[in-house]
C-alpha cells in the first residue's frame, strides 16, 4: 500500500507527503527500487505531458490539422494517409515509453549507455550512434567512449575539445542540432564539416545541472533521407532521459561505492571483506583452489595515538593502507577489518605465499618513515601479521577469519613485529 501511494504523489506532485514516507519507503524496499520509481514517475509525467504537447500543438497546428487538410469531400485517400500518419506517432510514443521504462530500469552505467545507443539507432533507424565523454587523460577533450555502428577507423579519429565553439551553443540551448543543415557548419566549422563527411548527422548535449557531461552523436539514416523534425524532437527527449539515467546511474554507484568503502583508508570496509570472502571461498571450493587470508595489526597504536594525537594516528593509518593497495595484486582483495587492524584476501596463495607476502610487506612498514616514529617503544612503527590458509586450517568463512586471528595474537604475544601462520610454527624475525 505505501509503494502505491507512494508511485501515485510522485506522479501527482504532492512533494511535501513524500518528505514523510521517503526515508520508511528506502528501508522497505530498498534504495535501487526507490531509485527506480523516482526516475520511472518522473519520464511518465515527461512522456505525458509531451503526449499532451504533441496532439494539441503539433497536431492542431495549419500544416499538420488532419481536419483543416481534409477537404469537404473526405477523399478517402487523405484520410488513409492521415490515419496512416497517427498510428505512426502513436507506435513511436509506444516505443519511446518503453525505452523510457527500459532505460529507467537500469542502474549499471555501461548497461545503461549501451541500451541507450541501441535505442537511438533502432528508434532513428540510424547507421550509428556513438557517446563523447571528457578523456581519462584530458578532461578537456571528449572523445568516443562507447559507439555502436561506426567503423573503428572513424571513431580514433573522434574528438573535440570543450573550447570549440559548439559546447558555447550547447550551454546557450541545449537542443540538438541537425549538421547536414544547421548554419554552424555553413563553410565556417571545418571539425563539424569533417564529422559530416564521416556519417555523423546529429548532435545533442548530455546535460547535468547545466553542465555538459557528454555528447551523442548519431550517424545519417540508413535510408539515406534527412531526419525530420520529429525525429530531432524524439532525440532530444531521449537524451534528457539518458541524462537523467546516467546521473541517477553514477549516483547509485558513488552510493553503493560509499556503503563498502571505509571513509578514512579508502580501503573495502568490513562488510565488503565478509561478502567477498565468501564468495572467494565458494570459487575456491568450485575449482578446487587454495586461498589465504592475512591480517594485519599496528603494533603499540594506542601508545602512537596516545603520544602524538588522533590525526597522527589518522595519517598513519591512511598511509598504511596506500601502502597495502600498492603491494597487492589486481585479483586481491585489501580492507580495513576494523580499529587499526586490516586484512588481505589472497585468491590461488597457499601457505608459503601468503608467508613470503605478509614478511615482505611488514618489512616494508618497519622501514618506511612515519611521522615521529622514534616515540614508539621500539622506536619504529611496526606491525604484527597472521596468516591462515583455505581449505588447510579452515573450512569456512568465519573458520578462516577465527584463525587468521589466532594467528595474529600468537605474532603479538610472541613479540610484536612478526609474521605467525595459524600452525606450530612461528616464523619470528630479529
Amino acid at each position: 500500500m505505501l509503494k502505491k501511494l507512494y508511485t501515485f504523489l510522485l506522479i501527482a506532485g504532492f512533494f511535501p507527503l513524500l518528505q514523510l514516507i521517503q526515508f520508511r519507503l528506502a528501508e522497505l524496499i530498498g534504495i535501487q527500487e526507490l531509485f527506480q520509481r523516482l526516475i520511472i514517475s518522473s519520464t511518465i509525467s515527461a512522456i505525458l505531458f509531451w503526449m499532451v504537447f504533441r496532439k494539441f500543438i503539433w497536431l492542431k497546428s495549419p500544416e499538420n490539422d488532419a481536419n483543416a487538410a481534409l477537404p469537404e469531400t473526405s477523399d478517402p485517400d487523405r484520410l488513409v494517409q492521415v490515419t496512416r500518419e497517427m498510428k505512426k506517432h502513436i507506435y513511436d510514443l509506444h516505443n519511446l515509453f518503453e525505452i523510457s521504462v527500459n532505460l529507467t530500469s537500469i542502474l549499471d552505467y555501461e548497461r545503461l549507455v549501451s541500451s541507450y545507443l541501441l535505442s537511438i539507432v533502432g528508434q532513428l533507424r540510424s547507421i550509428g550512434a556513438m557517446l563523447l565523454y571528457p578523456s581519462k587523460d584530458n578532461w578537456k577533450v571528449f572523445r568516443p567512449l562507447h559507439f555502436k555502428g561506426f567503423p573503428i577507423e572513424i571513431i580514433n579519429n573522434i574528438s573535440i575539445s570543450v573550447y570549440h565553439p559548439l559546447f558555447k551553443r550547447f550551454h546557450n540551448k541545449a537542443v540538438p542540432i541537425n549538421l547536414q543543415d544547421d548554419v554552424l557548419i555553413s563553410g565556417q566549422d571545418k571539425l563539424l564539416h569533417k564529422w559530416c563527411y564521416q556519417g555523423i548527422s546529429l548532435l545533442a548535449p548530455l546535460m547535468h545541472k547545466n553542465r555538459i557531461m557528454g555528447i551523442i552523436a548519431v550517424g545519417k539514416k540508413m535510408s539515406g533521407e534527412p531526419y525530420s523534425q520529429t525525429e530531432v524532437e524524439m532525440l532530444s527527449l531521449m537524451t534528457n532521459m539518458a541524462s537523467v539515467g546516467i546521473s541517477n546511474a553514477k549516483l547509485y554507484h558513488e552510493m553503493e561505492m560509499i556503503s563498502v568503502t571505509d571513509e578514512l583508508t579508502n580501503l573495502y570496509n568490513y562488510r565488503f571483506l565478509k561478502k567477498q570472502l565468501n564468495d572467494e571461498i565458494s570459487r575456491a571450493q568450485r575449482f578446487n583452489h587454495v586461498l589465504s587470508l592475512v591480517l594485519f595489526d599496528v603494533d603499540y597504536f594506542k601508545h602512537y595515538n596516545d603520544s602524538l594525537g588522533h590525526p597522527a594516528g589518522d595519517k598513519v593509518l591512511q598511509e598504511i593502507g596506500k601502502l597495502l593497495k600498492t603491494s597487492v595484486r589486481q585479483s586481491d582483495i585489501v580492507s580495513r577489518y576494523g580499529g587499526e587492524e586490516f586484512c588481505a584476501i589472497l585468491p590461488e596463495v597457499n601457505v608459503d605465499g601468503a608467508y613470503h607476502f605478509s614478511e615482505r610487506f611488514r618489512r616494508q612498514i618497519e622501514q618506511h618513515p612515519f611521522y615521529n616514529e622514534y616515540v614508539q617503544p621500539n622506536g619504529k612503527l611496526t606491525i604484527s601479521v597472521g596468516a591462515a590458509c583455505f581449505p588447510r586450517d579452515a573450512k569456512s568463512e568465519n573458520e578462516l577469519l577465527e584463525k587468521a586471528d589466532k594467528a595474529l595474537y600468537k605474532a603479538k604475544d610472541a613479540g610484536k613485529n612478526r609474521v605467525c601462520l595459524f600452525s606450530d610454527t612461528v616464523y619470528a624475525t630479529d
